[in-house]
């Protein structure tokens, strides 16, 4: 008897399957094989032009979790077909798993996922901490309460507070903002660093300020020095040793203002990265001419995935010491799930604590508070 016959006899195919069974396998294998090849087509693609190419800012935006996500459910997907004995055919099946377990591999480092959590943190014990607060205040108090405002930041009681967005919005962009005489009244025998939208106030002895420039083009807003100066470094003494506190805020990857089905907002996107450049690449400099101990913090507008962290090399990420398994400091509608705010030390450095504190409606960014202490 001929296929054909077993089929028109019994209605099975060859295989012992409905046709309509056997269809809907062959279309289930090609969705999974597909979208298994495609994830690790995007991923390795994303590991060659992150943070190399300006325009690959966009896709790098996508949460990291997904890049552990995608290719487990492609696994467990897999699986659990054949738990109900509808497995892929043999060529998709293989083809799946190989490319969901090499997506995998590769996304975990891209993932954002603070393994560290799982045991606690990765936590150092310090003799005399030292409390550091980092915050991307959204425009000063503008549009709110100051006593609220200036509790929530006292309530840090912070030793060293790293503040971003010292600025208030005027008509035609970003504004220049005094709040000196509350700042004072508000944290008396600490010392006032500030130089464009960066504030840095430091109640441990400052022995030094540095402000990194870099101006790739004219400004896009008539306040220059909020495109100009996003690095600005202050050496203070801890312990009788300099650290060196780097105040940064690199500039937004895209500009929120435009719609995305526009050609300016691709228009700003390109500017917006030549500042990034720019910035990173001051940083970069200075860090690598730098002998001291350094703490690098701030509104970093850059995800755990993206290309750029490596201008970082080889600080590590202070986020590790947190007890957070996916530590989050931006929302977007409510959605906290990017890491755009962080904190990188080098080796000498021990972290003994890190948090990430909700902003209790003042900003869109949570703050980020350590403690920290020096080897020796």
């Amino acid at each position: 008897m001929t296929a054909t016959d077993s089929t028109a006899a019994t209605g099975t195919d060859a295989s012992g399957e409905r046709p309509a069974a056997s269809a809907r396998r062959r279309w289930g294998s090609t969705v999974l094989m597909t979208c298994a090849i495609g994830w690790l087509a995007f991923t390795v693609v994303h590991l060659l032009l992150t943070g190399r190419v300006w325009w690959w800012v966009l896709p790098d935006l996508l949460p990291p979790p997904v890049y552990l996500l995608i290719p487990l459910l492609t696994l467990i997907a897999v699986g659990a077909a054949h738990a109900l004995r509808r497995p892929p055919h043999a060529t998709a099946n293989r083809t799946g798993v190989v490319c969901a377990a090499g997506a995998l591999l590769l996304g975990v480092p891209e993932s954002g996922i603070n393994f560290h959590a799982l045991t606690g943190g990765d936590r150092q014990s310090v003799a005399d901490p030292v409390t550091v607060a980092s915050w991307n205040a959204l425009f000063w108090h503008q549009d709110e309460d100051p006593d609220h405002f200036y509790e929530y930041l006292t309530s840090m009681e912070a030793d060293v507070y790293l503040l971003q967005e010292y600025m208030v919005q005027g008509e035609d962009g970003p504004v220049a903002v005094d709040d000196t005489e509350r700042l004072r009244a508000e944290f008396p025998g600490y010392t006032l660093v500030s130089r464009g939208e960066l504030l840095t106030v430091s109640r441990l002895p400052v022995v030094g300020q540095r402000v990194l420039e870099a101006s790739p083009m004219e400004p896009l807003t008539p306040w220059a020095d909020y495109w100009d100066v996003r690095v600005l470094r202050t050496d203070i003494l801890v312990k009788e040793q300099t650290v060196s506190f780097y105040n940064v805020h690199i500039a937004d990857p895209f500009d929120l203002g435009q719609s995305p089905l526009t050609a300016g907002f691709y228009t700003a996107v390109h500017e917006l990265s030549a500042y990034r450049e720019a910035q990173w690449k001051v940083l970069r400099e200075d860090l690598a001419d730098n002998p001291n101990p350094v703490v690098v913090s701030g509104a970093l507008n850059t995800l755990p995935n993206m290309g750029e962290l490596r201008h970082l090399d080889p600080l590590r990420d202070a986020s590790s010491a947190s007890t957070s398994l996916y530590p989050v400091s931006f929302a977007v509608r409510g959605a906290w799930l990017w890491l755009l705010d962080t904190t990188y030390v080098s080796d000498a450095v021990r972290i003994s604590s890190f948090e990430l504190l909700g902003s209790q409606g003042l900003s869109t960014h949570k703050a980020h508070v350590m403690t920290m202490g020096l080897d020796g």
